[in-house]
């Protein structure tokens, strides 16, 4: 004579413990548990919405904060386009290879 026994048996709860707390994390590093919601798919550009004088004041700011560099390689433009450095000529590259 054979007996079956049967049990319900659901699996031992600290696999599920564990499975729900790296889901946890996982939702954390994507943000998805935030507060705000993030679009990260488009960079704004902090020069969208300024006008035109607005944007002549910012390039000019930025000229200031640049002067003391000028005398380190930098060429000033007058046009109001950005200073640049300036590119060597043949001569200097001949002069920096001491032959």
């Amino acid at each position: 004579m054979a007996e079956l026994v049967v049990e319900n048996r659901h699996g031992d709860t600290r696999y599920l413990n564990e499975a729900r707390k790296a889901l946890a994390d996982q939702r954390k590093l994507w943000g998805l548990d935030a507060l705000q919601q993030l679009d990260v798919r488009a960079p704004r550009n902090p020069y969208d919405g300024m006008s035109e004088q607005a944007l002549r004041e910012r390039l000019a700011q930025q000229q200031r904060l640049l002067e003391p560099q000028l005398g380190a390689g930098v060429t000033p433009q007058t046009d109001g386009s950005p200073a640049t450095p300036e590119t060597p000529t043949p001569r200097d590259v001949e002069d920096t290879h001491g032959d």
